[in-house]
């Protein structure tokens, strides 16, 4: 028999060519569609899951965000930056006053310098939190 658009008998069925293959029975046909939907479902699920994580990440994230902007709003803060270090003499200097004083900073170091004084490097990594 010719399969025809609406008709959904099982002679229909087995004259139906799926992904390259002949199949001889509508047991074959419904196999290769059942595998056919379960990929698409799997696909769709990872895609969701992703879609969900994206979600969590951002709601966690904003309320992280509200919750320092409003610890830091009860307090006065002030950012202190070095840039283009280290100084083998400088460097060392800052490091003591701020030490002294329970200050921290942050360095903005370049490679060159890094690679001349790895140990002031060291030392800033070891006092800084």
């Amino acid at each position: 028999s010719k399969e025809t658009h609406g008709n959904n008998d099982d002679s229909s069925l087995s004259n139906i060519h799926i992904y390259g293959i002949d199949a001889e029975s509508s047991w074959e046909v419904r196999m290769m569609y059942a595998m056919h939907v379960r990929s698409r479902i799997i696909r769709t699920g990872v895609l969701l899951t992703a879609a969900v994580i994206i979600c969590v990440t951002s709601v966690m994230s904003d309320r992280m965000a509200a919750i320092a902007a409003s610890e830091m709003e009860d307090s006065k803060k002030i950012a202190i930056t070095f840039d283009d270090g280290p100084h083998p003499y400088y460097t060392e200097q800052l490091l003591d006053g701020l030490k002294e004083r329970g200050v921290k900073a942050t360095f903005f170091v370049t490679g060159m310098h890094v690679e001349q004084y790895p140990d002031v490097i060291k030392r800033m990594s070891e006092e800084g939190d």
